[in-house]
């Protein structure tokens, strides 16, 4: 029997931890699910996120330098040093309602001073006088969760991990994978409070005083969800979280339209919701069971809608559409420049149109070959990494230009990402037909991905699927898998590899269920096959 679904994935880094799993556990781990910013701090003050955000590198100020990180002296791993005068900033700092934040820091200078914080009031933690850990949340400009850990002198010299959560109801502090605080004492269903723009490590430049550190800080993590107590076991075994080429990485939007318009991505920030105007549901025009949906526009008036933070210099959109009519309509893109995609154009009926600019005067354009508005479900896809401007539809290559030149950025002048209609010029380009499982990553796919991506999504509400696997730091013969079912019935699963002389891993698994624990290796693999049967 041929595998009815493969995928070829390969890590270029590791994620390390000192912890053993035999058994199938309920949870599953995904380190990258949330992750909105992750600075490893390699020389770089890059946000290395699979969920990356627009304007979220940090500026280094007063000498700020770079050092031996956590991983004992290892090139090219680096962390962050401080002077005492020294700091990194960014000037839009990261804002969720629910947060995660982890650092790992080392100092020997029992003055202390300032690890991470807004210019004014956010969310942050310090080491104050005597080596004790300080961790808060603001809540208002009044209350505040805040935490000092005073048990033990943490300006000792040695690398400490400090995780501080909170989930909208409970603050929780963590110190080397240990619980030291808890509160909800202000109730639930509250949000995080925020004054001022900027983001600092090693120091508050806009404070009187600027609470400068002296000492080391090392890949930081910042989370837009609370952490569970398994995730936060492993990053603080001392975890370096690595983004995975696969299916997730860098998907800001995914709308299976299962009756309702919510950004389904597991990379979802609060910035990319995706918000309805009218419209309705009808079946999918992939499969017809009455729970497989796609979303209805009516040609005149009913759209979708997301903001500013979803214009992406980079990205790649994916979606399915049908219609049999002859209207033209906005199908989704920008209100103004960024990128078009329109049906039925004047003078082309049935053919697609799709413009991208790169900036007021320069852009590329696409007329697609046949015709879409047969009332065929047709796959589209949209990919543009800075340089090549690419468009399939049903997995065949319509254009791949490259003329504009390397290093360009998509150039945006609108403040509206749509679907279903322009919304600026009114109900005459609104869509008349269905469109289905639409996908919007932050980066480019390969034509590998773009591959694995159509043929998936033809299938729709089976979820996205996740195999990772992560090398273990027990030994040079272990790693951790964390892998699930995405099909809707029992199906063998089959991990191996190529490049290693480890045994395939098989299982069956029932519907939807999870698995995470160990798995045997040679110590050589860098690449693995995931096979479902």
């Amino acid at each position: 029997m041929q595998p009815t679904s493969s995928t070829l994935f390969r890590f270029a880094g590791l994620l390390l931890f000192p912890l053993v799993f035999g058994s199938s556990l309920s949870a599953q781990v995904d380190l990258d699910k949330g992750l909105v910013g992750y600075w490893p701090f390699d020389s770089s003050g890059v946000n290395e996120s699979p969920n990356l955000l627009p304007r979220t590198d940090f500026s280094f100020f007063n000498g700020a330098s770079f050092s031996y990180g956590i991983e004992d002296n290892v090139t090219p791993h680096r962390a962050l040093h401080f002077n005492d005068s020294s700091y990194v900033r960014l000037e839009q700092g990261i804002r969720s309602s629910a947060l995660s934040f982890s650092l790992w820091f080392s100092c020997d200078d029992a003055r202390g001073g300032t690890l991470l914080a807004w210019d004014q009031k956010g969310y942050g933690a310090a080491i104050s006088s005597g080596g004790k850990v300080h961790a808060y949340v603001h809540l208002s400009s009044n209350n505040r969760y805040d935490f000092v850990y005073n048990d033990k002198n943490l300006a000792d010299g040695e690398w400490h991990n400090l995780i501080v959560s909170f989930d909208g109801s409970e603050f929780r502090v963590y110190i080397d994978g240990t619980g030291v605080h808890r509160s909800s004492e202000y109730g639930r269903n509250k949000y995080l409070y925020y004054e001022g723009n900027g983001l600092n490590l090693g120091g508050i430049p806009t404070a009187v005083d600027k609470r400068y550190y002296t000492g080391r800080i090392d890949e930081l993590l910042i989370y837009n969800r609370a952490l569970t107590q398994h995730e936060i076991n492993i990053i603080a075994g001392k975890g370096r979280v690595a983004a995975d080429k696969d299916l997730e990485t860098g998907l800001m939007v995914y709308l299976p339209f299962k009756n309702e318009d919510g950004n389904k991505s597991p990379n979802k920030v609060e910035a990319t919701e995706i918000e309805g105007a009218n419209g309705v549901f009808s079946t999918s025009c992939l499969k017809t069971a009455a729970s497989d949906k796609m979303k209805f526009f009516n040609g005149g008036g009913e759209y979708l809608f997301g903001g500013p933070l979803l214009a992406f210099p980079r990205f790649t959109l994916s979606f399915h559409l049908h219609t049999t009519s002859s209207q033209t309509g906005h199908v989704v893109g920008w209100n103004s420049s960024g990128y078009q995609v329109t049906i039925n154009p004047p003078g082309n009926p049935g053919r697609l149109a799709v413009r991208l600019w790169v900036s007021p005067t320069e852009y590329y354009s696409c007329l697609s070959l046949k015709n879409l508005n047969d009332g065929v479900c047709h796959h589209v896809l949209i990919s543009f990494d800075g340089e090549f401007f690419k468009v399939f539809i049903d997995g065949q290559s319509e254009a791949e230009d490259g003329r504009h030149g390397p290093q360009r950025s998509v150039f945006y002048e609108g403040k509206k990402f749509l679907i279903g209609e322009e919304s600026r010029t009114g109900s005459s380009l609104g869509f008349l037909g269905k469109i289905g499982e639409v996908y919007l990553y932050c980066r480019s796919l390969s034509r590998q991905e773009i591959e694995a991506l159509r043929s998936y999504s033809g299938a729709p509400g089976n979820g996205l699927p996740v195999a990772r696997i992560y090398k273990s730091k027990i030994s040079s013969n272990a790693a951790f898998i964390a892998i699930s079912n995405p099909a809707t019935q029992s199906k063998r699963i089959i991990v191996s590899s190529n490049k290693s002389k480890m045994e395939p891993w098989v299982r069956k698994m029932l519907p939807g269920e999870h698995f995470q624990g160990r798995i045997n290796d040679d110590g050589g693999m860098s690449d693995f096959k995931v096979d479902i049967k």
